[in-house]
Order: structure tokens, then sequence, then C-alpha cells
């Protein structure tokens, strides 16, 4: 039904979601211990780093939500943004080629993790590589409140959506058709949202803004 409905069952991602959860729960103490991060960048950085950590990175991931949103699909072109931004970043930042390399294995980790998913059909392939492309960012210091927030902001989402399309579409929503299509029982659920929104809950606590401010 489009306008209406009994909310859909359990799916998948909300089953992995609540066991996420489950772990999260009992590792709490570890998660909410944070490594003393002091000032890794090299001096005087330049105002282009400012741009790809404030506005590049950011801006990226809400135009990945607001597609997700509009269209159930997140444009590989913005993945491959985030992931290609990290690169000169890194190099302006002064970031030590190990690190880096942490980096880029916490990305890989991240990216098989989602392939799983993926092909069990538990996710887009568009989510798999975004949330990927946000691990690089974030190294696996970041990692585990970034999977917290991102699976508290998923199974706030879906529950949100259930809700909504168990009561009639408002009418003045019928012309639209991204709603229309995001009504529908069977449309799955838009989570390139939660990943921006985990990801933008952690980032301002991550080094990259430790480093900018000093």
């Amino acid at each position: 039904m489009l306008l209406g409905g009994a909310p859909p069952a359990l799916k998948p991602p909300a089953q992995v979601q609540a066991a996420l959860l489950f772990a999260i729960r009992w590792l709490w103490p570890a998660l909410t211990w944070r490594r003393p991060c002091g000032r890794r960048f090299a001096k005087d950085c330049p105002p282009v780093l400012d741009l790809i950590v404030l506005l590049l990175l950011p801006g990226s991931l809400a135009f990945a939500a607001a597609m997700d949103l509009l269209t159930m699909t997140i444009p590989n072109r913005i993945a491959l943004v985030v992931l290609l931004a990290f690169f000169p970043a890194a190099v302006l930042a002064g970031i030590s080629l190990p690190m880096i390399g942490a980096h880029l294995a916490t990305g890989l980790c991240v990216l098989l993790l989602g392939m799983v998913f993926f092909f069990c059909g538990w996710c887009g392939g568009g989510d798999a590589k975004l949330l990927a492309a946000i691990a690089l960012w974030l190294d696996f210091d970041n990692l585990f409140q970034y999977l917290l927030y991102t699976a508290v902001a998923g199974g706030m989402l879906a529950t949100a959506l259930s809700m909504l399309r168990s009561v009639p579409l408002p009418g003045m929503l019928l012309a639209e058709a991204w709603a229309v299509r995001l009504h529908r029982c069977d449309a799955g659920i838009p989570y390139g949202i939660a990943l921006a929104a985990g990801a933008l809950l952690v980032y301002p606590h991550t080094s990259w803004f430790a480093g900018l401010s000093g």
C-alpha cells in the first residue's frame, strides 16, 4: 500500500543494529575511554586543509543524506569524493605514513564488513561504500563511537519511518514523488541519513579538529 498499511516486519538491518547495540553495551567502558589526542598536524597548516576538514567532508555527508532521502540512493561519486579528499588532507596535515596506513586499514576493514552486509542484502552498495569512506577518516580510535552513533541513529530512523508509514500520507505530500516513494512499506530505509548523522556527531571529537585547534 502507498498511503498506509501495517508497519513493516523487523528486517535484518534492524537485527544487526540490535546485536551491535547489545555488544556495545558491554564494551562501553572501553568505548568511553579516549587516548589523549595531542596536536599531530604540521605547524602552519594551509587554509585549504581547513576547507577540506570543515567544509568538504561535512558538506559531502550532508549531500549524501539528502540524496538518500530524496532518491533512496547514494551516488558513488560522493563516497569517491570523501575517499579522495582524505589523501591531500593527510599530506597537508603532516600525518605520518604509519598513521595513514592505520587509516587505510580501518577503511579496508569496514569496506569488507560492508561488502558482507551488502551480499547478505542488509544494506545497499552506496551505504557500504560511504561507510568505508567515512571510516577512513575516523581511524580505529573513533570507529566504535561512530558505529554506536550510527546504530542509534539508524534505529531511531527506522522506528520513525515505521510509524509514519502506518498512517496515511498528508495530502500536501501526495504530489511529491520522493515522499510517496519514502512512504511505501517496501521502500527500505535511507540509512545514508544515519551514516551521515553518526559521522557528524563523532567528527568534532576526532584528531582532525584537535589538530586544527592546536
